[in-house]
């Protein structure tokens, strides 16, 4: 009996750094005339380090949504999924920083392992102009509901990054992002470039 438990207490803390956890994300929504790839190189900070490659799609639904679609691998051996985000609330200079939340299903095999994650992503971000660019921090504190094995578990990170746009290149942006465990997840620094593309014209090098 005490040796089940054992096995079952071990196989739950050795979960915490198998669920793909990233945002690289702010709360800003997504022009309707455009589509953004961003893609991400994450370094996993744990007992069992490792890093990860991500790609994601982005394009505007209806007024205040958009839709993301990832896909990636690396440290754990593919994960992929979609998510709405739904941006309320705008950024308004002077008054008030963007809020959004996003919500989506993500599929992660890591060690033989199937994981199904339900998202739910709260984000607020404020812009702020410089002589270099236009920097973009935002925060978040994404809830994630994992199942695996027959069993569920909870995991959530803090989550803290900026987007920053030179000024002379529109189109092309920069992220980078660093995420605490707070619960069964992992610590975590992530880097990622964001491409823009005009659904018209594709992507414009200015």
């Amino acid at each position: 009996m005490f040796q089940k438990i054992l096995v079952t207490i071990t196989l739950l803390f050795s979960f915490q750094s198998h669920a793909w956890l990233s945002v690289m994300d702010t709360a800003d929504l997504i022009d309707g005339d455009d589509y953004n790839i961003t893609t991400e190189l994450q370094f996993v900070s744990e007992d069992d380090t490792g890093a990860n490659f991500n790609a994601k799609f982005e394009t505007s639904f209806m007024n205040e949504f958009s839709l993301n679609v990832e896909i990636g691998f690396g440290h754990f051996d593919f994960f992929g999924g979609a998510a709405f985000k739904w941006a309320p609330v705008p950024d308004i200079a002077g008054h008030q920083p963007a809020m959004s939340i996003a919500g989506g299903i993500y599929y992660t095999v890591a060690d033989e392992r199937n994981i199904l994650t339900l998202r739910a992503e709260p984000i607020i971000s404020k812009k702020f102009d410089s002589h270099y660019g236009v920097f973009t921090p935002y925060a978040s504190l994404p809830l994630n509901f994992l199942s695996f094995d027959s069993e569920t578990d909870f995991a959530t990170q803090l989550v803290v990054g900026t987007h920053f746009q030179e000024r002379t290149i529109e189109n092309f942006t920069f992220f980078a992002e660093i995420g605490f465990d707070l619960s069964d997840a992992f610590n975590y620094f992530s880097f990622g470039l964001l491409f823009k593309f005009d659904k018209q014209y594709g992507f414009i090098w200015e």
